[in-house]
């Protein structure tokens, strides 16, 4: 432990990097691993991932976006806590749907076009590297401004934090998607899009709620909310296993939402 706080003290740019990437990568692994009966080219493995990251900043431009127009006069630099309580709730999930949106709309507009995706698990798949990769990004910085602003010690328990939270919430929220994509791989078109909305209304709400709790509760409810995220994994990870065992047909579908 003394070591790990010497190396945060002394590089802590390059610790807040390894602190935000070094989890999505572990996730990532565990994810591959669940599809190893054919698994996914590494190549788009590697662009889905840093496509999620480079989203970051489209979902930060457009947050902003969002934020002077949902509540005008209102500096990024204080808490949304200080806004009026349906403002607050307005800001919060439209910048769940934003990020959700990109999430999707970036694999939909490059993976989902592709030859390679030619199987339901593939949209978990992608859908889950794009989330992780994202959470890398969006971790990194966030860690990289905490250890500006802060010691060693805040770095690594924020590091934590995030780890716990931020990024099980964005494999969950993408993996509903991703899961709404699968289910529905086979559907006609319509179904497809039916399912899509249920899918993205749903990672929405998760993701409003964790936001929205996070910064309006204390530390022994956030427990709580990591709880529930870490039920929702699970949940996902059942949903990833029920989509693995659908029947791939010769001929996948020729256009998706």
């Amino acid at each position: 432990m003394a070591a790990v706080l010497q190396f945060i003290t002394e590089s802590p740019n390059l610790a807040a990097i390894i602190g935000g990437v070094a989890p999505a990568v572990v996730w990532l692994w565990f994810w591959l691993k669940e599809d190893g009966t054919r698994p996914e080219p590494k190549r788009l493995i590697v662009l889905s991932f840093l496509l999620g990251a480079m989203a970051v900043f489209l979902a930060f431009i457009l947050e902003r976006i969002a934020l002077m127009v949902i509540a005008p006069g209102y500096s990024p630099a204080d808490s949304l806590i200080t806004l009026p309580f349906n403002q607050q709730v307005t800001v919060i999930i439209t910048w769940s749907l934003i990020e959700e949106m990109i999430k999707y709309g970036l694999a939909a507009a490059t993976i989902f076009r592709l030859a390679s995706f030619d199987e339901p698990v593939d949209a978990m798949i992608y859908m889950i590297t794009i989330a992780l990769g994202f959470s890398a990004m969006e971790n990194s910085l966030f860690l990289l401004n905490a250890g500006t602003l802060g010691g060693a010690a805040e770095l690594f328990l924020t590091g934590n934090l995030r780890f716990l939270g931020a990024t099980i919430l964005h494999v969950v929220s993408s993996a509903v998607i991703g899961g709404m994509v699968a289910l529905s791989f086979y559907a006609p078109h319509i179904k497809q899009i039916e399912y899509f909305l249920v899918g993205l209304c749903t990672a929405t709400g998760l993701h409003a709620l964790f936001n929205f709790f996070i910064i309006s509760t204390d530390s022994r409810d956030i427990i709580k909310v990591l709880a529930f995220l870490w039920l929702s994994a699970i949940l996902i990870l059942l949903l990833f296993e029920r989509v693995k065992r659908t029947i791939v047909v010769t001929t996948p579908p020729t256009t998706y939402v």
